[in-house]
């Protein structure tokens, strides 16, 4: 199991401070932020290139977790309720920002004025990878997202997208082919 990936116990430690949340014990937000702050920074990794966009979306899922706390239901994934939580916000973000393509490109110019020509490398294989995600659905896009990026194993993809396993399986099978034609 990599770092990224929780297991049963901290997920359900997890779930406890939701629930310490929902009651008002504000300080549980930071036990959660520290006990999924590496998998938060890695699926922020995948939508931005800047650390203090990422922290800004991290943030704004704090927020959004404290006044949703209460919607939080015992039987449920937390680890996947917050992930979810996270993906949607970070899709409000970008949107905000009209396209990420325009996000990135936006940033090149800035990176190329100040970081020179490595930086400007990984952003034209950025941008590159980008246009090959932008052609997937939103659906396919949370799957790459979730196995790859996220590193969850099937299991837990299944579980955050509420679907069973073998049918994530074969869409994950599919996408890949999918992908290999780009």
């Amino acid at each position: 199991m990599s770092e990224k990936q929780m297991n049963e116990e901290e997920n359900k430690r997890l779930g406890q401070m939701i629930f310490a949340l929902a009651r008002g014990d504000i300080s549980a937000l930071e036990s959660i932020y520290t006990l999924m702050s590496k998998l938060l920074y890695a699926i922020g990794n995948a939508h931005f290139k800047q650390k203090a966009d990422i922290e800004d979306a991290i943030h704004d899922l704090l927020i959004l977790l404290y006044r949703n706390a209460h919607k939080f239901r015992k039987n449920k994934n937390a680890c996947a309720w917050i992930v979810k939580m996270f993906q949607n916000s970070i899709r409000s973000r970008l949107r905000r920002c009209r396209t990420e393509t325009e996000y990135l490109a936006a940033h090149a110019h800035a990176a190329a004025a100040c970081e020179g020509k490595d930086d400007l490398k990984y952003i034209e294989n950025h941008l590159f990878i980008r246009q090959i995600f932008e052609k997937l659905t939103d659906y396919e896009q949370d799957l790459m997202i979730y196995r790859y990026w996220g590193g969850f194993t099937i299991r837990e993809v299944a579980d955050i997208l509420e679907k069973p396993k073998s049918t994530v399986e074969s869409q994950l099978k599919n996408l890949e082919k999918k992908i290999r034609k780009f």
